[in-house]
């Protein structure tokens, strides 16, 4: 394979005055081939020194001596310009049918458009691919064609998955391909919480940020992580409550949730009723449902 370089100005004396280049020939386009018989690997002296361990340390590339042919092409810039110009032509000619394909190749309809599947598809996965639903590690389940019988959103070539980027993104030359995969899947996730959150009852704000409270409130269950504060790290929990309107509420602790029964310290079981003071921290949202974030908690009965 030619290695291939570019002048202006019509000047190749930098190419010509190279003595370990031999000119073969000048097209009538100017471009001018150049074989070059210096080994590339060893510069010519047909060993490397850091090899000498293995076989005196010669060069594999060029067996000992320093010769390796090796093709160059040199252009104007003007030609090079020339031959860029009509590739991209040749590519953009074609571009309609190969972006066409390429578009029923990821499931979407002639138009660009599919339906995403919303909701816990893994569970019936079997019965979607039956139905003609396309699994795509980028988006999940969906359909080219809007499905009667299952909840979906529209998903388009051309849909802003983040600001200025669309899902497909054209090139220069015409064709389309995907924007980077993690943009996709963040955007395909917030639809995926959007809906989620849709099928949940409306949850509210509660009390006041930096109040104190004192309330009853039913433990619904805890999610834990480890964070990087200390040198071995240390295991955190979300403990998560719901008051008698079904509204929200987190306590993030490294603290775990028990009781006193009979003189012995047992843990508090999803569903347990408990008084609960502290402070009202902050007032947030995750996966589109509000919630009530709390601090500094001690459980009162």
């Amino acid at each position: 394979m030619a290695i291939e370089y570019v002048v202006e100005n019509q000047d190749f004396s930098k190419f010509d005055n190279d003595t370990d280049l031999h000119l073969v020939k000048v097209d009538r386009n100017l471009t001018h081939y150049y074989v070059d018989s210096k080994c590339p690997k060893c510069g010519g002296k047909g060993y490397i020194w850091y090899y000498d361990y293995v076989e005196g340390g010669i060069c594999f590339m060029c067996n000992g001596s320093g010769v390796h042919n090796q093709k160059i092409v040199v252009r104007t810039k003007e030609y090079r310009e020339k031959l860029e110009a009509k590739r991209l032509a040749k590519i953009r000619a074609g571009a309609a049918e190969k972006n066409a394909s390429f578009l029923k190749k990821e499931g979407f309809s002639e138009q660009g458009i599919t339906y995403v599947v919303m909701g816990n598809t893994y569970e019936i996965k079997d019965e979607l691919k039956a139905a003609g639903a396309i699994w795509s590690y980028l988006i999940g389940w969906h359909f080219p064609e809007e499905p009667k019988d299952y909840p979906t959103c529209i998903l388009s070539k051309d849909t802003e998955i983040a600001k200025g980027i669309t899902l497909f993104e054209e090139y220069p030359t015409g064709l389309i391909g995907y924007a980077d995969t993690w943009i996709i899947q963040d955007y395909i996730k917030s639809l995926k919480d959007r809906y989620d959150a849709s099928q949940q009852p409306e949850t509210d704000y509660v009390g006041e940020v930096g109040k104190k409270f004192e309330m009853l409130l039913v433990y619904t269950g805890s999610a834990n992580y480890e964070t990087h504060f200390t040198y071995y790290g240390e295991l955190q929990s979300i403990h998560k409550f719901a008051d008698s309107q079904g509204n929200i509420l987190i306590w993030k602790t490294s603290a775990s949730l028990m009781k006193v029964v009979d003189g012995e310290y047992k843990p508090i079981e999803p569903g347990e009723q408990i008084k609960l003071k502290g402070t009202i921290k902050e007032h947030s949202e995750y996966k589109g449902r509000k919630q009530t974030v709390l601090t500094r908690c001690k459980i009162v009965a």
